[in-house]
């Protein structure tokens, strides 16, 4: 029923951009998609009728995987503003340590919990701790990504701005405490999907 659904509302939408009434496809839901359930669920789909953009939320965190890396798809989980599961460390606002994190993690989040010790690990970060300052989340996040891994991870806090100017949308993740960007992203229609990043 929820695949019919889909399809059916995703036929109207391309239908529309035809038309000339819309320039993008934007979808969204709660949970992030890992590589199989995209391949096996809605993947087919959103290429068939060209979805833009994918927002989901669900993970306390932030992570991007750019259009390549999703048949076209560029898709966003934005999850950092904040949430009593993970408390500032020592009181200090937007930093977070990751034992707080694991205490309580188990089966695939613990998979990520370690991922990402050891992304810290790589980039010459504490394992005990996540990112304080955008500079070094920006640098964790320099180094080469292996395959299923996001182009762009973050667990600051942060909240997001999305803009459409003409042909073109903008994505743009800023720090909730000191409103540097972090993460910034341009997206062109899909039928010419052409993806740059910042970081």
């Amino acid at each position: 029923v929820y695949m019919a659904w889909l399809e059916a509302d995703l036929a109207k939408a391309a239908a529309a951009r035809e038309a000339g009434e819309i320039d993008f496809i934007i979808a969204g839901g709660h949970r992030p998609f890992t590589d199989d359930e995209w391949c096996d669920t809605v993947g087919a789909l959103f290429l068939k009728y060209g979805v833009d953009m994918y927002f989901s939320g669900h993970s306390h965190s932030y992570s991007r995987f750019t259009a390549d890396q999703h048949d076209g798809t560029t898709h966003v989980v934005v999850g950092g503003a904040g949430n009593d599961e993970h408390p500032w460390a020592d009181g200090e606002p937007g930093k977070r340590t990751c034992q707080e994190w694991c205490k309580n993690a188990g089966g695939a989040s613990a998979a990520k919990a370690k991922a990402r010790h050891d992304l810290r690990a790589k980039a010459g970060l504490p394992v005990g701790e996540t990112h304080a300052t955008t500079d070094q989340c920006k640098i964790c996040n320099a180094g080469k990504k292996g395959a299923g891994e996001p182009a762009f991870f973050t667990d600051l806090y942060a909240y997001g701005l999305l803009k459409k100017e003409g042909q073109t949308l903008t994505w743009t993740l800023v720090h909730s405490v000191d409103d540097t960007v972090i993460d910034e992203v341009t997206v062109e229609p899909f039928s010419t999907t052409a993806e740059s990043a910042t970081i």
